[in-house]
């Protein structure tokens, strides 16, 4: 996963794996808010409140919280 900015844009550098319902930082587990937030503001961004689902991307730019949107309108016209 990339982690991209709140204009959606990636920032370099901060990549991290899924493990479960967790990311993987430097061999440490965190939920996607409580990593972006810290990562966030080690490039400059001062909010406490950040929605993690929408600052990780897969590698096409989709945002998690895009593809749970798109999962939700799949599942309901099933």
């Amino acid at each position: 996963m990339s982690l991209v900015d709140y204009q959606g844009k990636k920032i370099p550098s901060y990549e991290t794996t899924v493990a479960n319902n967790l990311l993987v930082w430097e061999d440490q587990y965190y939920s996607m808010s409580d990593l972006a937030r810290m990562l966030l503001k080690k490039v400059g961004y001062t909010s406490d409140s950040v929605r993690g689902p929408a600052h990780w991307c897969n590698a096409s730019g989709t945002t998690i919280k895009e593809l749970w949107a798109q999962y939700l309108v799949r599942n309901n016209k099933q």
